[in-house]
């Protein structure tokens, strides 16, 4: 998948979370640069833009549909996986917890 069709991709998912455009033009770079079946699964490809969107404070609601947007445009399997902007929140949410003891 080129970059500018991974941009069309994240830019109208990620645009109203007001995600910095050199943030999205780095991720569709990044993401350009991987092979075709890393883009084919959810876990590669939340792990790649998850820390990047987080940081963002992009919800985890739009995290899952950046990686369903891009796994279901290059032919991989959206329904095997749970939803990981969620999981990742909540590991996030008990990290805190526990620090906090």
């Amino acid at each position: 998948m080129d970059e500018s069709s991974v941009s069309s991709l994240l830019t109208p998912l990620l645009t109203p979370s007001n995600v910095d455009p050199d943030i999205i033009e780095y991720l569709s770079s990044m993401l350009a640069d991987l092979p075709i079946s890393e883009l084919q699964s959810k876990s590669e490809v939340n792990e790649t833009v998850q820390p990047f969107l987080e940081s963002s404070d992009v919800d985890s609601s739009t995290i899952t549909s950046v990686v369903l947007a891009i796994v279901n445009a290059c032919g991989g399997d959206t329904t095997k996986e749970p939803n990981y902007g969620e999981s990742m929140q909540q590991k996030n949410e008990l990290r805190k917890l526990h620090s906090g003891v």
